[in-house]
C-alpha cells in the first residue's frame, strides 16, 4: 500500500512582506521535509498575505512576487513537493488567486483558484480571473 504524507503548513504571513513571508516558508519546508512529509502544502495566498488587496493592481508587487517564486525554487527542500499559494499575472496581464506546485529544486505546476468569492471582506472577483480547471497533482514516479 502506497502512503502519501502530507503537511499542512501554517505560517504567520503578512501582507505585502514577500521577503519575510518566503523565508518562513522556506524554514517550514526544510523543517517539515526532515519528518519525511511527501507534500507540504502552506495557505492560500502564503507569500504575498492574503488578502493583498489592491497590491495585486500594482505591477511591480507582481514582478516581485515572481521574483520570490524564482527564489524559492532555489530555497526549498529538494525532497517533498511544495505547494504556495500566490497571485499570478498572466502574459496577458490577467492576475490570479493561484497555487505554485515545486519538486525536486523546480516549478512544476500552477492552479488557479476557480471559485473566487465575493462578499463581505472578499473582493477576488474585482481583482482576479478564475481558472478554468480543477487542480491535479501527481507525485512520484
Amino acid at each position: 500500500m502506497n502512503v502519501l504524507r502530507i503537511c499542512l503548513a501554517q505560517i504567520n504571513a503578512t501582507v505585502g512582506a514577500l521577503r519575510a513571508n518566503a523565508e518562513r516558508i522556506a524554514e517550514a519546508a526544510h523543517a517539515v521535509a526532515r519528518r519525511s512529509a511527501d507534500l507540504i502544502v502552506f495557505p492560500e495566498m502564503a507569500l504575498s498575505g492574503y488578502p493583498p488587496e489592491d497590491l495585486v493592481l500594482r505591477p511591480h508587487f507582481l514582478d516581485d512576487v515572481e521574483r520570490r517564486l524564482t527564489s524559492l525554487e532555489r530555497g526549498l527542500p529538494p525532497g517533498p513537493a511544495v505547494l504556495v499559494g500566490a497571485p499570478r499575472r498572466a502574459p496577458d496581464g490577467a492576475r490570479f488567486n493561484s497555487a505554485f506546485v515545486f519538486a525536486r529544486g523546480r516549478r512544476i505546476g500552477i492552479y488557479d483558484k476557480m471559485l473566487l468569492p465575493n462578499y463581505g471582506v472578499f473582493d477576488e472577483v474585482r481583482l482576479f480571473r478564475p481558472g478554468d480547471r480543477p487542480a491535479r497533482l501527481r507525485l512520484g514516479p
